[in-house]
């Protein structure tokens, strides 16, 4: 049995992602191999790292910093964007806000038990371990699921504290762990997200979603929103060329 993972590279307010996640999951729940065990490790990456994390009229912000200032524009995005979230069984909330992710990405790492990429910081690298233990990429992939929903479907706060201890709570991660993370220690993994995103570049990404499909033979990278079709191509190369 080769067990292989799938990197996810993503920013939680970038629908292009939400759409590719979606598409990604339908792909994997078709797949019938007993020959690959499938893995997906969640990465972070932002498209606004400078941008408050008080956040911007999310309607306002993209019609003025991504269309020019043009609501004809926006409308037409909107109206594309619409049709790709009808064929997925849901529905685009263009209200809200929109904000730095920075405290999404650390809580998803923290709870996914990302230890590696912490081991120069002893605290969050214990408590990686400890989470990895407790919860794990399964509890990551629920949190982010829950963030996703929350910002584009119910038009919430990306990062605020009620958003993220709502993801956590669905998630199924206690309340303690949950408040210790979120709400207590603000400071815990926010620099290692910032290496981990800079990283990201460094290795090529510069643009999410990215797919790495891990294989025996080789690697699949898929940059783009790719169709449920094209996901399930890639799944299928890797059970193939691991026999």
């Amino acid at each position: 049995m080769y067990e292989s993972t799938i990197t996810f590279t993503f920013d939680t307010i970038c629908p292009w992602t939400y759409l590719s996640k979606k598409r990604l999951d339908k792909a994997i729940s078709k797949l019938d191999s007993k020959d690959v065990t499938f893995h997906l490790r969640l990465a972070p990456y932002q498209l606004y790292p400078t941008m408050a994390c008080t956040g911007e009229v999310k309607r306002e912000w993209y019609t003025h910093e991504k269309y020019n200032s043009d609501p004809a524009k926006f409308k037409l995005y909107e109206t594309v964007m619409d049709s790709y979230a009808t064929a997925l069984n849901f529905k685009f909330n263009w209200d809200g806000q929109v904000a730095n992710t920075v405290d999404a990405h650390r809580v998803i790492q923290i709870f996914q038990g990302t230890a590696e990429q912490f081991e120069d910081n002893p605290v969050v690298f214990e408590d990686g371990q400890k989470s990895r233990e407790k919860y794990g990429p399964e509890t990551a992939n629920r949190i982010l699921a829950a963030l996703y929903r929350q910002y584009f479907e119910e038009g919430k706060h990306p990062s605020s504290d009620a958003t993220l201890l709502a993801a956590c709570q669905e998630a199924g991660v206690e309340e303690v762990d949950a408040r210790r993370v979120v709400v207590e220690e603000r400071d815990m993994g926010r620099r290692e997200i910032g290496q981990m995103v800079k990283m990201a570049g460094i290795d090529g990404v510069d643009s999410v979603p990215t797919i790495i499909f891990e294989g025996r033979r080789r690697d699949l990278t898929l940059v783009g929103a790719k169709e449920v079709e094209e996901y399930e191509k890639a799944l299928a190369t890797i059970v193939k060329e691991s026999i």
